[in-house]
């Protein structure tokens, strides 16, 4: 598939013009109940078709007992039924022309060989019908300058530049209700699942491509194709900051990670390289990945290493100071005309020097 078959493939599922939601339910606490009213609840202003054959209305919406009775073009299917049931809807979403799907479903490669291979059958699906779906395992995506939250509740977060890959559900949400309790505009979130299809680095280059996107925050596990990943990365970062919170540093954390979604950990070490061949900017927690994102989604991204800095006590600007030259930072001397115009701020008294001490002039 060409890099812009694939782009093309992806803003039919990030800006799908109408959905199908297979497996839609009236039912409170079922996975295709909470993904439609997600949807309904941000405000999708596409059209939805909810497919179950049990149900005649869903959500106040019309519902259909199959795709292939709905009389209209569809770009995104969404599916929320049993894995054993994926096959048979994937080869539906292919007779009916739709390229592009969601797959939330879980009990695939993570719970063992029988679910292994059966994600292996949906994968070879959708290469032959030319459909890309992210997931399986996964808990959505969302388009916020398409209204479209595609995930378990709606999180209401505000359009702006931030595009979110995340290897883990829970967690990929819990950053974007900060991100939306923060008010950092975002743009894109998707949760990779298992990547059977569509990779993290796919979504990176998309992401990358995308004007709308600003910024990206990355939480990874683990990378199937490290040199596609680096080369990807090497482009994207040369547009815009790439954020990552690399997780499964210790013994036990990769451990888990593999198990999680059946990644592949790799060496910590490594990673932090590959991050700083890259260009790809590094943090070691949840709380640091959302406060880089927010500053640099937020803020213009800084032209060169100088930094000036204010404190209200010298203590603080000493510290300041510290945590700078450790990132690599210099703190210039003070210009004749930044002196100047400061004087008029602030008391005779002043420091004049970097790091500035405002000595209690907060205003």
């Amino acid at each position: 598939m060409s890099k812009k078959d694939l782009m093309d493939k992806l803003d039919l599922m990030f800006f799908p013009k109408s959905l199908a939601i297979i497996g839609a339910s009236n039912v409170p606490g079922k996975w295709g109940s909470m993904i439609t009213t997600s949807i309904l609840g941000k405000g999708y202003k596409g059209k939805i078709f909810p497919v179950n054959p049990k149900q005649e209305i869903i959500s106040g919406l019309k519902a259909y007992p199959r795709l292939d009775a709905i009389p209209e073009d569809i770009d995104l299917a969404i599916l929320v039924i049993p894995a054993r049931l994926i096959p048979d809807a994937l080869r539906d979403c292919i007779t009916k022309d739709i390229h592009a799907a969601v797959i939330i479903t879980s009990g695939f490669k993570e719970t063992g060989k029988a679910g292994a291979a059966l994600e292996e059958e949906i994968t070879e699906i959708a290469k032959q019908g030319d459909l890309v779906f992210i997931g399986p395992n996964t808990m959505g995506i969302a388009s916020e300058y398409n209204d479209l939250e595609a995930i378990p509740a709606p999180m209401g977060a505000k359009e702006g530049g931030l595009g979110i890959i995340s290897q883990s559900g829970n967690l990929g949400l819990q950053i974007m209700q900060w991100v939306a309790h923060k008010e950092i505009g975002l743009c894109f979130y998707a949760g990779t699942g298992n990547e059977a299809l569509l990779k993290a680095s796919d979504l990176l280059a998309y992401f990358g491509y995308r004007d709308e996107v600003k910024v990206i925050a990355m939480y990874i596990e683990g990378i199937e194709n490290g040199i596609e990943f680096k080369e990807i990365a090497r482009q994207v970062t040369k547009k815009k900051p790439v954020i990552a919170l690399k997780a499964g540093r210790s013994q036990r954390g990769s451990k888990a990670a593999q198990s999680h979604t059946g990644s592949m950990a790799g060496s910590f070490a490594a990673y932090s390289a590959m991050f700083k061949q890259t260009g790809i900017i590094q943090v070691r927690t949840p709380y640091e990945l959302l406060n880089v994102a927010g500053a640099l989604t937020n803020l213009p991204v800084p032209r060169s290493n100088r930094v000036g800095i204010m404190s209200l006590g010298g203590g603080w600007g000493v510290i300041a100071a510290d945590e700078c030259e450790d990132a690599g930072l210099v703190l210039p001397d003070l210009s004749d005309d930044i002196i100047k115009d400061l004087d008029t701020h602030l008391p005779e008294f002043w420091n004049r020097s970097n790091p500035i001490d405002i000595v209690g002039e907060g205003d």
